[in-house]
């Protein structure tokens, strides 16, 4: 059997380039998909509030913004939206 030393050499060469590729393309889509489930958690901790807070009168729009803001910050994130709230009586 004779080996064809240059098709050896263009495979690990492929494999090479497509590791790399999917080394560079794997992080930004953990983070966007990090990003989307961090939002739709703060979007329910937004909405619990709001069932909860609505006895009281406080209540905090569900919103793009609101998400992301609950989503990438957490917890700090959601006592800034009460605290602007309360500042700007939104």
């Amino acid at each position: 059997m004779n080996w064809d030393y240059g098709m050896v050499a263009w495979l690990i060469l492929g494999f090479a380039l497509l590791y790399i590729l999917m080394w560079l393309f794997i992080k930004p889509v953990k983070i966007a998909l990090k990003l989307i489930v961090n939002s739709l958690i703060g979007a329910l901790l937004l909405v619990v509030f709001n069932y909860i807070g609505g006895i009281w009168g406080i209540t905090i729009g569900v919103n793009l913004f609101t998400a992301l803001t609950c989503g990438i910050l957490g917890i700090p994130g959601f006592l800034l939206l009460l605290l602007l709230k309360w500042l700007f009586h939104i």
